[in-house]
């Protein structure tokens, strides 16, 4: 049963979502909530010069559409994974800023357990293209001395793309952590 778009629980919902990914924190900023991924050394700051924390999505209460998530998916809205979701979710559009619309990112807006799924997911896409520097560095190590990861990455048994690949480790990562996906027949849906 789809929610009302101004309930609290739907923000709640979205900000679990984001919350249970790897290495992403909170703040409140621009009149909504900013998830961002840990910088340099767990820093929490936002600097490119420094490696600072790198931003993964907003949430806002839009003044005519409710509750709603913004965030960069893979490619532009005419190719990649940022036009494939556009075009496959009603409930999803391209950002209408023209600075961030062109580069990948988009607006969900979910109103029921199952498109909450779909966020999570796409969430997770989108988490896989900022790894930490931490991340960047074991990425870096593990590349240079494994030979069996570079063969089955070129075999393609392992996923032929970089994305591909890192989504696969965010959500192992994620689910060691104890996250799973949202049950539809959750309460926080039956409202």
């Amino acid at each position: 049963m789809p929610m009302d778009k101004r309930n609290p629980k739907l923000r709640q919902s979205m900000a679990e979502i984001a919350l249970a990914l790897p290495g992403v924190f909170e703040e409140i900023k621009w009149g909504g909530w900013v998830y961002k991924v840990v910088g340099r050394g767990g820093t929490k700051k936002t600097s490119s010069r420094t490696g600072g924390a790198k931003m993964l999505c907003y949430i806002v209460d839009g003044k005519n559409h409710g509750w709603h998530c913004q965030f960069k998916m893979p490619g532009t809205p005419e190719e990649g994974r940022a036009a494939e979701v556009v075009k496959q979710y009603q409930w999803v559009e391209q950002h209408p800023w023209k600075t961030l619309g062109p580069s990948g990112w988009i607006v969900a807006r979910p109103r029921d357990a199952r498109q909450m799924k779909i966020l999570a997911s796409m969430l997770a896409e989108s988490r896989a293209l900022l790894p930490t520097y931490e991340e960047e560095a074991a990425a870096g190590e593990d590349a240079s001395t494994s030979e069996t990861t570079t063969a089955k990455t070129s075999s393609g048994s392992t996923g032929g793309s970089t994305v591909a690949r890192r989504i696969d480790s965010v959500m192992r990562e994620a689910a060691a952590k104890g996250w799973q996906h949202l049950d539809p027949d959750a309460e926080a849906f039956d409202a």
